[in-house]
């Protein structure tokens, strides 16, 4: 077959979509050597995939990824063309968008809650967003989501028919995080913390990420059972649309008079952020509303007790290696985190678990059952082999 796959929006700063297309573009080359795959992408991930894929992968590189009407006029009617020269069988559209009036069948993956996550509207770029996803789920032949929870959440909100519908987990390297860490002490004394004396939150402030909740839990937490020595670390940054719900964090951390107890380290290199799982007490992220949750994924392959709110996409996730809490009570997670630090024997059995269940969540099992519906909607069967990377070949 000849595939084709759109990963035209993905840039540098994108830090989901960015493990993502390194992740899945590795995997799919030790499988596949048996099919043609054309890229279209951007000089970043490009760049992360040089000289590591065998050599049936061909690239078109994608410079104005950042200049968003430039690039949804390209994909509309720039990319119909480019599939028609490469006689594509199918095209498999990474996020949510693909061309409307495609010729050939198209596979789409729909992650993004931003459709149903803001309330009163969206802006014009999300009303554009909005739109044209809502035609390429319709116009694709097979749809696919990273949960069951965000299959029915989008797929119902966008009308796409069950039939349609498929789920594909992420996956992540779990081997990477399991790696053993040099430079650890260096690295947690430049965020001013101590091993296994903080708590973790990982992710963008999002109000439905909760930090907010956190922030006022974790003081309880302090208060009630009179422990300062522990602090709160969090790792990640507000787009510019949160960038006053950010700064009110700040602020709420001033109020409390917590500044000594609480760390914004801001975005950190990922070879930081594996440290600061691994030494972390416990992993705490309150969010109620993920297509998927990779920082779970994560979390529990380095080994760290997770608490998360009782939602379905986090049950679906984590299963039995999570404590789930009601985040409208701050006593839910106060107890949580005092269970989890006071009592060594449940925060052992947690990590054990969650080990376990992070290794069933796998690049190379995603770059399977991706290919898998890729060939369904071909009319191939499925057809996968593995062998040594050779360089690919990068064209423009």
């Amino acid at each position: 077959m000849r595939i084709a796959i759109d990963l035209s929006g993905v840039r540098k700063d994108m830090t989901g979509p960015m493990i993502y297309s390194s992740g899945f573009l590795l995997a799919l080359s030790q499988i596949n050597n048996a099919d043609d795959f054309l890229v279209f992408t951007t000089p970043e991930v490009a760049e992360s995939v040089r000289g590591k894929l065998t050599n049936n992968f061909y690239f078109h590189i994608i410079t104005y990824s950042n200049l968003v009407w430039l690039r949804v006029l390209w994909q509309q009617f720039a990319l119909p063309v480019y599939l028609k020269k490469f006689s594509a069988d199918v095209l498999f559209a990474a996020f949510d968008l693909s061309p409307i009036w495609s010729q050939c069948p198209v596979v789409i993956g729909v992650r993004n809650p931003l459709p149903v996550r803001i309330k009163g509207g969206l802006n014009l770029k999300g009303r554009l967003h909005k739109f044209i996803s809502y035609y390429s789920c319709r116009k694709a032949s097979m749809v696919f989501y990273p949960t069951q929870y965000a299959s029915k959440l989008l797929g119902d909100f966008m009308s796409i028919p069950i039939e349609k519908r498929r789920v594909v987990h992420h996956g992540t390297d779990t081997s990477l995080w399991m790696q053993k860490e040099e430079n650890i002490e260096s690295v947690l004394t430049a965020y001013n913390i101590k091993p296994n004396r903080y708590l973790l939150f990982v992710s963008n402030f999002y109000p439905y990420k909760n930090p907010d909740f956190l922030i006022d839990s974790f003081f309880e937490w302090c208060q009630k059972r009179k422990r300062f020595d522990y602090k709160l670390v969090f790792v990640g940054g507000a787009p510019e649309i949160y960038r006053e719900y950010e700064q009110k964090l700040h602020d709420k951390v001033k109020e409390l008079k917590m500044n000594n107890l609480v760390v914004f380290t801001g975005h950190v290199p990922r070879s930081h952020l594996s440290i600061l799982y691994k030494q972390a007490a416990v992993f705490v992220l309150p969010t109620v509303l993920e297509t998927f949750g990779l920082p779970f994924v994560e979390a529990m392959a380095c080994g760290i007790p997770t608490i998360c709110a009782d939602t379905e996409f986090a049950r679906e996730l984590c299963g039995d290696a999570a404590i789930y809490i009601n985040i409208e009570k701050t006593d839910s997670l106060v107890d949580a985190i005092d269970n989890v630090i006071t009592q060594p024997l449940l925060a052992d059995e947690m990590q054990k678990i969650g080990v376990k269940r992070a290794k069933t969540f796998s690049w190379n099992r995603e770059a399977h059952e991706t290919l898998n519906l890729i060939r369904l909607v071909g009319g191939q069967p499925i057809s996968v082999s593995g062998r040594k990377a050779t360089k690919s070949r990068v064209t423009k």
